[in-house]
Formats: C-alpha cells, sequence, structure tokens
C-alpha cells in the first residue's frame, strides 16, 4: 500500500506574516478586524490563522505601523502617529486627526489628577461630510447610530 504524503502547511517567518497582515490592511477599504484580515490573507492565497493575525496585530501596534480602532475592534495600516480618530457612524469612514494639542492637554489633566494613564483612545463619533449632505437630503434617517 502507497505511503500518503500528509500535509503540512508552510512554515512561514513572523516577518512574512506581518508583511501579509499589512498587506491586507493597506489594500482594505475600512479598517478590518482579525477575522477579516485572516479572511483577506486566505483570499491572496496566504492562509494565516486567527491567532496569528492577533498575535501579529499586537505586534504591530506597539511598533506603530498599525492602529487599533477601540470602537470598532478593527485595526488601520499607519503611516505617521494618530492623535485621535473621526469615526462616521454610517459608512464608518475614518479620519485620522493629527491634534498633538489634544492628547498633550488631556495627559497633563491626567496628569493633574493624580492619574497614571497606560494608553489614551480619542475617537470621535459622528457624521463625515458626505453622510451629513445625504442626511440633510432625507436619503439617510437622522437619529442614532447604525452599528457602533
Amino acid at each position: 500500500m502507497p505511503r500518503r504524503e500528509s500535509y503540512r502547511p508552510t512554515r512561514r517567518s513572523r516577518g512574512e506574516i506581518e508583511a501579509i497582515v499589512l498587506s491586507c490592511l493597506k489594500q482594505a477599504a475600512a479598517p478590518l478586524g482579525a477575522y477579516e484580515v485572516s479572511e483577506a490573507a486566505a483570499k491572496a492565497g496566504s492562509n494565516l490563522a486567527a491567532m496569528q493575525v492577533y498575535r501579529t496585530l499586537g505586534r504591530l501596534v506597539e511598533r506603530g505601523t498599525v492602529h487599533r480602532v477601540e470602537s470598532l475592534s478593527a485595526y488601520l495600516a499607519i503611516d505617521r502617529p494618530i492623535d485621535g480618530l473621526a469615526i462616521c457612524r454610517m459608512c464608518r469612514n475614518i479620519e485620522a486627526l493629527a491634534a498633538p494639542e489634544l492628547k498633550r492637554g488631556l495627559l497633563e489633566a491626567i496628569s493633574s489628577a493624580q492619574f497614571r494613564a497606560h494608553r489614551t483612545v480619542i475617537e470621535v463619533i459622528g457624521l463625515c461630510a458626505r453622510c451629513q449632505q445625504r442626511e440633510q437630503a432625507g436619503l439617510i434617517g437622522r437619529g442614532g447610530p447604525p452599528s457602533i
């Protein structure tokens, strides 16, 4: 009886996995969750387990090449530090905010309150200009957020 070869997944280096994850995030139109990154990688021909993706995203966040969007539980590839995010509650469009004075002022207030911050997250949820126009034209309803 002939011996069947067992399937052995290709072992990738940490750098290769990071490059795949970053590529998926950069090609995405919106921030992606870890499972969405895993699916995007699979569609591109690179199967990555969700746990691999989570670990890789953690390293990339620490390194500053990826930003975690807390309110969406998703990740965004970045090429510069982000002080905050403006997130549209309708279309989920995201604008990175450069506001170092806001972040500095917040950290000073925290320090004055004798509180030690481990992490600072500034996310503003509202309507982008396009969705504001659509709302004024009656194309979308007014009111609370559909998913955020």
